[in-house]
């Protein structure tokens, strides 16, 4: 929901990146918000749950209500269609407390139930593999695996 068109071939970057990392299947849809990814997967494809696994980037954007704003009863029912089917958030990212608006850490509590913080053992975002290599940082491939850090140098990501 937040990327412009002109981030699609950065979009097909992450995409390989993962696909290197990951052992499972990973899907790509134009849904721009996570309900209705949920929806698309029970309905479509018949799936009888739907868990996701995320970031803490897209963990709290899904508890802002400027993502709801085009239901009728915005964030609660925004939320509830996600959540709808036992549906889980699996976060993955740092042992920190996360920084929450407000409102968004209250309606990120009263889904607790759903949601398991996954602590990496190497979390480095995005953001900051790009900060070491634009400063041009000796040591930023040891947070990656070494498929993805081959993929960056060879696809001339970040450069």
């Amino acid at each position: 929901a937040d990327k412009a068109q002109g981030s699609r071939e950065n979009l097909a970057h992450r995409l390989c990146m993962l696909a290197l990392a990951s052992p499972w299947p990973i899907a790509l849809t134009l849904t721009p918000a996570l309900y209705q990814t949920r929806e698309l997967f029970t309905e479509r494809a018949q799936a009888a749950q739907v868990d996701f696994v995320c970031g803490e980037d897209l963990y709290r954007r899904i508890f802002l209500s400027r993502y709801y704003e085009q239901l009728s009863g915005g964030i609660d029912e925004g939320l509830n269609r996600l959540f709808a089917g036992q549906t889980r958030l699996w976060v993955c990212g740092r042992e920190t407390e996360l920084d929450f608006p407000e409102q968004a850490r209250l309606l990120a509590e009263s889904k607790s139930a759903q949601i398991q913080r996954v602590p990496l053992a190497m979390p480095e975002a995005s953001s900051d593999v790009r900060a070491k290599l634009a400063a041009d940082t000796a040591d930023w491939r040891e947070q990656l695996l070494p498929a993805v850090a081959d993929y960056i140098v060879s696809a001339g990501v970040y450069a």
